[in-house]
């Protein structure tokens, strides 16, 4: 996902530099999700539908959709396929519900979704900054609770056994961590990418370091284990309609997961990137210091030989 991430990060750049109106950004992208219960655990691939896609990348948005995308296995590669959810008449359009999310107000009102069926939501996005969600940010995950969770995160690995042995149990219930040694194989189903799965404490050097695994634990059990609950209560309450209140708290619930396993993939690629960096800083500074022992010993013979 850091690739999708980075590409978006340089075009909200360039859109900044060039000082061009706020607009709604590209959705020709589609997530395929290696599911849960994959041997490798869960997993995220962003497909660019300008490069890799076929006509059902082109088809429109509707509230009320006669298709869904699903994931499916093709000659072992997983692979997005577009299934019929009824029967469809002749010459009737092809549409689905694009599932997509955003926290920006403007976008959200530029979103307007044309349908015309009788449960339209008047946005082809579901804005998730809405009262209710706030109202729940602001009591379990507040900025407070995210630097709770984070500065837990960094003492914890010094703790017991124990707590390694629940911060796995946490991932693995969400699908988040590889459950046999023999699923850390190099390659995945999804074209020969190597395994993004997070892993379990027991990783070597090159595995996810644990605390990134502990707060990406504690945030699904502190926080969206909970909104998954009580979401589509505070939405009904709100006098959101049940199937709008029911298909609003799903759509959130994913992208929080999506947005865990991005941020993983974002924070373990910088620290892998690191890497080299932190061994040839680590070894210039070696370097130099063999350098300076060597113009030490000069000038302590020559002051040995003046006197």
């Amino acid at each position: 996902p850091w690739r999708w991430f980075e590409r978006q990060d340089a075009v909200a750049l360039a859109q900044k530099e060039l000082k061009m109106p706020p607009a709604l950004p590209d959705f020709y992208n589609i997530v395929l999700e290696r599911p849960s219960e994959d041997q490798r655990g869960y997993g995220l691939l962003y497909v660019d539908a300008s490069k890799r896609a076929n006509f059902s990348s082109s088809l429109s948005h509707s509230c009320t959709p006669n298709c869904e995308p699903r994931m499916a296995v093709r000659n072992g590669r997983l692979c997005i396929i577009l299934v019929t959810l009824r029967a469809c008449s002749f010459g009737e359009e092809l549409t689905f519900d694009y599932g997509a999310v955003t926290t920006s107000v403007e976008e959200y009102k530029l979103a307007i979704c044309l349908c015309g069926t009788s449960l339209c939501r008047q946005s082809f996005l579901d804005f998730v900054a809405s009262d209710a969600t706030q109202q729940l940010l602001k009591r379990w995950h507040s900025p407070a609770d995210r630097f709770a969770m984070l500065f837990d995160a960094s003492v914890s690995q010094f703790r017991s056994e124990a707590t390694k042995r629940e911060t796995d149990e946490l991932l693995r219930a969400h699908g988040l961590v590889l459950t046999s040694p023999q699923a850390r194989g190099p390659q995945t189903a999804v074209g020969g990418h190597r395994d993004k799965a997070v892993g379990d404490s027991g990783g070597g050097e090159d595995g996810t370091p644990f605390w990134l695994r502990r707060f990406l634990a504690k945030a699904l059990s502190e926080f969206v284990d909970k909104e998954r609950v009580y979401l589509p209560i505070q939405l009904r309450l709100d006098g959101v309609p049940a199937l709008a209140a029911s298909q609003e708290a799903r759509s959130l619930i994913e992208q929080r997961l999506q947005s865990l396993v991005g941020t993983h993939s974002c924070v373990d690629y910088v620290l892998k990137a690191q890497k080299p960096l932190l061994l040839k800083k680590h070894l210039d500074t070696r370097e130099r210091e063999r350098q300076r022992e060597i113009r030490e010993e000069k000038n302590r013979r020559r002051r040995e030989r003046d006197a």
